[in-house]
């Protein structure tokens, strides 16, 4: 039996300016395989068949985005599971040494994400709905190539650390330890006729 685990953070107001530190802590923190959540959750601790986080900004760029985790793991293993995934989110492990790496991740995704003939005129009016009069990733493509690990940091800083947290967890309540979910904050029990229409 699994329980599915989400967490949500929600953060600053992220206006155009700084989507290319958006992105790159995208990369670092949860965007792949190499990225801090799936290694230190998945491939170093065996906690989760599945792992991944990524912040969301508002569409107008106008209001708070928010970063939202996931993960799967074995019901048995939903505190502890918790308890690294939070950890991550209090005090983001910080590897320097990776940059160079999320540089090449984000040129690859860029040079990789070319609308389709039939997708490119949604994607126009997408962007003129946010007041670009330009194709947006001309500009995040320049800023990739000189992204610094300072910068992800900055980002976490004012996006994630300190901030409250809000965990739903999907699961069987008779395998997972509710005394211990306690520890993480106020515990709201809810039946799936509380959230599934008859």
């Amino acid at each position: 039996m699994q329980s599915h685990i989400y967490i949500f953070v929600e953060g600053a107001v992220n206006p155009e300016e700084g989507l290319t530190k958006l992105e790159a802590f995208n990369d670092y923190m949860g965007g792949n395989m190499s990225s801090i959540i799936f290694q230190e959750i998945r491939e170093f601790r065996s906690l989760a068949y599945g792992s991944s986080g990524r912040y969301n900004p508002s569409f107008y760029r106008t209001k708070q985005g928010f970063f939202r985790g996931w993960l799967s793991t074995q019901s048995d293993k939903t505190v502890e599971a918790v308890e690294v995934f939070t950890s991550l989110l209090d005090s983001m492990p910080q590897k320097p040494e990776r940059i160079d790496q999320v540089r090449k991740n984000l040129t690859l995704t860029i040079n990789a994400s070319q609308p389709s003939f039939r997708s490119k005129t949604r994607n126009v009016a997408r962007w003129m709905d946010q007041g670009y009069k330009e194709d947006p990733r001309r500009v995040r493509y320049e800023g990739y190539q000189s992204i610094s690990f300072d910068q992800i940091v900055d980002f976490y800083n004012a996006n994630i650390k300190g901030r409250p947290w809000v965990i739903s967890i999907a699961g069987d309540m008779k395998r997972i330890d509710m005394e211990a979910l306690k520890k993480f904050g106020k515990v709201n029990v809810v039946k799936m006729d509380d959230v599934m229409s008859k």
